[in-house]
């Protein structure tokens, strides 16, 4: 629609340049699978799609977040914190990576920060600058699963005393763990 384009004249040309209106966070999204569900040791990424306020994402170069906007994402849970790194793909898109260490439930936010909406009247400027603000669906509920049983971290269980007599069953357990001490159900 042409509502949501700012046209630019270029000095020299008859021709205007187009470009999409400043990202907006409620209108902008993530994809991915592993917003929702990961692993425990390995590494996981989701996309991070800018978008304006009427859903629009940009086509050209990193045109949705000239003026500073920029993207972040923390997992929590009541007992650990997930790093997740974003990577600027220049295009409008992000590329955010993390690698949870502990399972559990964790929640996602994944936040558009910085974007500039201020509209100069000569001498006035008018407007809001959009604070820290979380994307469409964010939170999201992320469940992270123990990683593959690690031999070396898998403990056997007795029950009672390790001393037996020949003919008795003998009781042992094994508590499977992976990498990250994550105890396994087996």
């Amino acid at each position: 629609p042409r509502r949501n384009l700012h046209y630019r004249t270029m000095t020299k040309s008859i021709y205007p340049m187009i470009y999409p209106n400043k990202a907006f966070p409620p209108a902008s999204v993530a994809v991915g699978e592993s917003l929702r569900t990961a692993i425990a040791g390995l590494e996981h990424q989701f996309i991070v799609e800018a978008r304006d306020e009427y859903g629009e994402q940009g086509a050209v170069g990193n045109l949705l977040l000239e003026g500073g906007a920029a993207v972040s994402a923390h997992g929590l849970n009541q007992d650990d914190e997930i790093e997740v790194i974003v990577d600027d793909n220049l295009n409008g898109t992000y590329t955010a990576s993390y690698t949870p260490e502990k399972s559990g439930t964790y929640l996602l936010s994944v936040l558009l920060t910085g974007s500039s909406m201020l509209h100069d009247l000569g001498n006035f400027a008018f407007g809001k600058r959009l604070a820290l603000s979380h994307i469409k669906g964010s939170p999201f509920l992320l469940k992270v699963v123990p990683g593959a049983t690690d031999p070396g971290q898998s403990e056997l269980v007795f029950s009672g005393i390790l001393e037996q007599v020949t003919g008795r069953d003998l009781i042992i357990d094994l508590q499977a763990y992976d990498a990250n001490k994550n105890r396994r159900l087996v």
